[in-house]
């Protein structure tokens, strides 16, 4: 099992600084490639919503905390921590995908995305934190 945090800046730039450090740990621990897929686009989705929508400045941090099991259970756990304004993205409707895009309301596909492609995501709210918590089997 392997465990790490990153505390990163709430800007673009960190999204690589997370991949990279996601990626290399998910590679060692055997994980497939579609599995490394997955996740890249939910760090993708969940941080940028955390850059565009929290409220945060640039030089404010995130915690993501990260759990690797290379054991029997074979899975990555992902937590995003912020102190952001409140939002719980999993409360949003689902968009309607039988309809074509330029009939769509804007916004909710990248979270929709997320929790169709992980096995586990979960919102909490505690101590004025936001706590987003994915999970995906590798």
């Amino acid at each position: 099992m392997k465990q790490f945090e990153l505390k990163v800046d709430v800007k673009t730039d960190s999204l690589e600084i997370i991949n990279d450090a996601v990626e290399n740990s998910m590679r060692e621990a055997g994980a497939s490639s579609a599995s490394i897929i997955s996740i890249d686009v939910a760090i993708d989705e969940i941080f940028s919503n955390i850059i565009f929508y929290s409220g945060l400045k640039e030089d404010e941090k995130a915690l993501i905390r990260v759990t690797i099991d290379d054991g029997a259970e074979r899975m990555i756990t992902m937590e995003f921590i912020d102190t952001g304004r409140a939002f719980n993205p999993l409360e949003r409707p689902e968009p309607d995908v039988t309809k074509p895009a330029e009939e769509r309301e804007i916004g909710g596909l990248g979270i929709f995305m997320v929790k169709k492609s992980m096995d586990h995501v979960s919102y909490r709210n505690e101590d004025g934190k936001n706590i987003l918590t994915i999970m995906k089997k590798i």
